[in-house]
Formats: structure tokens, sequence, C-alpha cells
């Protein structure tokens, strides 16, 4: 099986821009909420990019992303900042090796993070899209817990030596997908593409649709059609 990037586009609106899936007509289907979140409306759009008429919308047919094959993966653990003796943070945490807390260091590092980083605080499953009988793209939230250089004091007075951060991923995974998939498969290139910030994922038959949030701004989000190709099986 391999993966064949066949093109990238901009999904652009006036609100926030919520992925919600596909119609009949494997049109691809956005929620788009107001400022005030008040009001709702749709857009559509074909698998290339160009913009779609959303002529019966109904919830009913959508085809939504879903989480069925990498639920196991999600998890959740202490709160996102606080004291690392007093909320037993070593027993919270889920831990990280030595070499893939170096491998994690590395890819935060540019993004400016240097503090020392203590393990895996949460873990939520977006979506997942089964790519062959053997592999799934899982879609997922990671939040890292990171050590600070001394005690500090937030807005209200109470006082934190720890945070965390969170990370968007999508990685491919064998199936039964395990629950530890190492730390650079996180980050590895999906039809060699580098995905910053993917938040969803669905097949729409022998396509693969994965869509990226522009960080700062939820007015726009790039989607990125990929082709599963098994011509390429019995050489891969």
């Amino acid at each position: 099986m391999t993966l064949i990037h066949r093109h990238t586009f901009s999904a652009n609106a006036a609100g926030d821009l919520n992925f919600i899936g596909c119609d009949k007509n494997d049109h691809l289907i956005f929620e788009i909420y107001s400022e005030d979140h008040v009001r709702v409306e749709f857009a559509a759009f074909q698998l290339d990019g160009t913009p779609a008429l959303l002529t019966a919308y109904h919830p009913a047919v959508i085809r939504r992303p879903q989480v069925t094959h990498s639920a196991g993966l999600s998890f959740r653990g202490p709160r996102q900042r606080g004291l690392r003796a007093e909320d037993r943070l070593d027993d919270m945490l889920k831990p990280l090796s030595v070499s893939e807390r170096l491998h994690l260091a590395n890819h935060l590092s540019r993004f400016g993070n240097t503090l020392p980083i203590l393990g895996i605080a949460e873990s939520r499953v977006r979506s997942d899209a089964l790519v062959d009988p053997e592999c799934v793209l899982v879609c997922r939230q990671i939040v890292i817990a990171r050590a600070l250089p001394g005690t500090q004091v937030d807005e209200v007075g109470l006082p934190f030596d720890y945070d965390c951060i969170s990370l968007d991923c999508a990685h491919l995974l064998t199936l039964p997908v395990d629950p530890d998939p190492p730390v650079s498969t996180w980050f590895a290139p999906i039809g060699n593409q580098h995905l910053s910030n993917p938040v969803n994922c669905l097949r729409v038959k022998q396509h693969l649709m994965v869509v990226e949030q522009c960080p700062g701004d939820r007015t726009r989000a790039d989607v990125h059609c990929f082709t599963i190709d098994r011509l390429h099986e019995g050489s891969a």
C-alpha cells in the first residue's frame, strides 16, 4: 500500500471552521460558526477543493470522522499545571524513554520549547481511518507535561512547577494498534507530506482526506487529499 499525495486546498470562511464529514455526493462538509458561536452555517467542497452547492443538508446523511480502531490510545491524566509532588505527577504520566524524550525535545525545540519533558499527560484520538486491512491512520492530540525552572504563581495565586503543551499528530499504525506507538511515528511524513496540525481524517472511497487546522486562525483549514494506491503493495 502506498499513499500518494494528490493535492492540498484551503477552506476559508468568515467564522470558525469545523470539519464534520462528507455527504452522499462525497462533498466535504464544514460547519462555520459566527464569532459569538450563536449562528451556524455550512460549506461544502468537492474533493479537489471546488466549492459545492449544499442542496439537502441533514445531519443524518453526513458520514462523520470516527474513532473505530484506535480508541485504546486515548486516556486522561493530571491537570494541565500544578505542583509535581502534590499531584503525584510521576504516577499520573505515561513515561517516555530517554531516547523518546530526546526525539521529542528535538522536535519541540524547533518551536522554541526548551523545557525538560516529563512524560505524556493526556492523549485524545480525534479520528482514525482504515487505509487497508492492516493499517490505520490516526489523528490525535497529545498533551506533554514539562518541568518549569522553579515554582511560579498563576493569575489567581496558585503555585505550579509544571505545565503542559499539546501537539497534533497524524500517524500510520499497524493493526492491531500498539497502545504505546513510538514517538518517531508521531511526526513521520504521510505520503511525503509533513503535517503540522492535523485534526481529522476521513476515508472517501479510495481517497484519504486529512484536515489541518491553521494555528491561530480557525477561519482556515488545509485539506490534504491522498490516493490509496495498492498497485505497489507487492513491492512495498
